[in-house]
């Protein structure tokens, strides 16, 4: 028995990338331009990815823009007291407890305050929390060397907020957020001094414990894959940047140009509707979506070699 479009179960799944996560906005504009942002149920988020989940379960595209657009470097200052630590860094002058906060990523360069204060601006919780979409993020508990998802319908608003700033924890260039007397740090984003790297910058992992019809991958750099044990049966859609985001590796996470977003938003918005538009054209025709799903994931091994 087919399914209509309006019975159709979306999962989305975000990935981390910093200022790259401009990307992933031009893939929400381009799911509700095709009317099926009501379809995703569920959303999984890493770093950028968790709060750009929380946006979307808004799924208010004025306040997603102008949040984006109101990004300023000024928001994510060096913290003072760490200037010490940089100098003792530089001069090659640290002791043993200086080189033990280092190690377990204890010492953050930047502050905070700017990500929490962005959350508390833009995000409305209760209108998340009214969405229905289940949603969890990702973070890394580094003390037990693990990645470890977050349901946050399970949470206050409070507690949420907590666990999408750990998500977004970049090892040693922001303090771990303890929560429940563990450290967790950026769910995407391995530390060289991690001894295992384990970290999930694609976190696909809870959609295994539901039931999509599709499931939406939003990449925002080729050198991750998904693990796709537990969802063999499942329809998976990938969606890699046509053009890189990036020339030089780790430029793009910081770029907060305008320029440079709107353009990323814009690529976004035009890759999700080559991939998505001819799949909802097929599902209201009442066909199969198959031969899509195979054609996709053989080009993505393309752009991948």
């Amino acid at each position: 028995m087919k399914k209509e479009l309006y019975d159709i179960s979306i999962g989305l799944v975000l990935a981390g990338g910093g200022a790259k996560g401009a990307y992933e906005v031009g893939v929400y504009k381009a799911l509700k331009e095709l009317e099926i942002v009501d379809n995703i149920k569920v959303i999984s988020g890493t770093s950028i990815g968790s709060i750009n989940a929380l946006f979307f379960a808004m799924d208010d595209l004025k306040i997603i823009e102008s949040s984006w657009n109101s990004l300023k470097y000024s928001q994510f200052l060096f913290l003072q007291e760490n200037y010490s630590v940089l100098e003792k860094i530089k001069n090659n002058n640290t002791d043993n407890n200086l080189l033990e906060k280092i190690r377990f990523c204890d010492i953050g360069l930047l502050s905070q305050e700017g990500i929490s204060n962005f959350i508390e601006e833009y995000i409305d919780m209760k209108v998340v929390k009214k969405s229905g979409k289940e949603i969890y993020v990702n973070a890394y508990n580094v003390d037990k060397e693990r990645p470890e998802y977050f349901k946050l319908n399970d949470f206050n608003e409070e507690e949420i907020k907590e666990r999408v700033l750990a998500s977004c924890a970049v090892p040693h260039l922001f303090k771990p957020i303890i929560i429940e007397g563990m450290r967790y740090a950026d769910g995407g984003i391995n530390s060289p001094l991690y001894s295992k790297n384990n970290v999930d910058n694609v976190p696909i992992y809870p959609m295994k414990n539901h039931d999509c019809d599709i499931i939406i991958v939003v990449h925002l750099s080729y050198k991750n894959s998904i693990d796709r044990n537990g969802l063999e049966n499942s329809r998976i859609i990938e969606i890699y940047p046509s053009t890189p985001l990036e020339i030089i590796n780790g430029i793009g996470t910081i770029n907060i140009k305008k320029d440079t977003i709107e353009h990323n938003i814009k690529l976004g918005y035009r890759d999700a509707m080559v991939i998505i538009a001819p799949m909802i054209i097929e599902i209201l025709k009442g066909r199969s979506i198959e031969a899509l799903v195979e054609k996709n994931d053989e080009n993505n091994k393309k752009l991948k070699i």
